[in-house]
């Protein structure tokens, strides 16, 4: 596993790596919202895009860490 289990794979786009080595747990987005602060939002992680599912979201942390966001679903 990485290091941290986060691996940055765009400028605003990370994955959280778990136990399952072949594919990511969530991704985590960057986004700012309409009053310009900065957000992360928290998706499960599906092959298929269109399965995926936002669990949560935050602002203020930066660059994401697993104590600022917590651990995505259950495992």
């Amino acid at each position: 596993m990485h290091p941290g289990g986060l691996i940055q794979i765009e400028t605003n786009v990370w994955v959280v790596m778990r136990e399952v080595s072949q594919h990511p747990k969530a991704v985590i987005h960057k986004i700012t919202d309409t009053t310009g602060d900065d957000r992360y939002m928290l998706m499960t992680w599906a092959a298929e895009p269109s399965a995926r599912r936002m669990v949560g979201s935050t602002r203020g942390c930066t660059p994401p860490s697993r104590p600022c966001l917590g651990r995505p679903g259950p495992e």
